[in-house]
């Protein structure tokens, strides 16, 4: 994981757009998403390019539809990575926990510039629901409900390169 915005008064504001790389333990090539556009309570807007070379395209220049999963998991990281829990040092470490309800409505591109909305849900215990959509302009194409389980002890260390990605 790169260098965290660890030093920014809490009190302040995040000036947007945010590198993603800064915010999730994702780096690339596995990293797909590019920059949080909006972040309030869990929930925003995250930005990204499909790439022609990307581990989520197919040889025909469009996506392997499953991949949405992982796109609305990367948004989701990296708002959460904008909401760290009380006195951590470092973005909370968070694992996929379920699937529910995801649906594909269209087609990725090559090319596409994609919008990753996520809506915070629910929260209860050390879970916590997100609704993710993700768009190309005003054209939905996949939808999801996931559900996550953030590591609280993650935070509390001191941040160490762990290969995660």
């Amino acid at each position: 994981m790169t260098e965290w915005i660890q030093n920014v008064p809490r009190e302040m504001p995040p000036v947007f757009p945010i590198d993603a790389a800064q915010l999730t333990p994702h780096a690339r090539p596995m990293l797909a998403v590019d920059s949080v556009l909006s972040s309030e309570a869990g929930s925003g807007q995250v930005a990204m390019r499909a790439q022609a070379d990307a581990w989520y395209m197919r040889d025909d220049r469009t996506w392997d539809e499953v991949a949405g999963i992982e796109l609305i998991s990367q948004a989701a990281a990296a708002i959460s990575g904008l909401t760290p829990p009380a006195n951590a040092s470092r973005p909370p470490v968070c694992f996929l926990a379920e699937v529910r309800r995801y649906q594909v409505h269209g087609e990725v591109r090559a090319g596409d510039e994609l919008r990753i909305s996520i809506c915070k849900a629910a929260e209860f215990g050390g879970f916590f629901v997100t609704e993710g959509t993700l768009r190309r302009d005003d054209t939905v194409l996949a939808t999801a409900e996931l559900t996550f389980w953030r590591d609280e002890r993650a935070g509390d260390g001191p941040a160490e390169e762990d290969g995660h990605d």
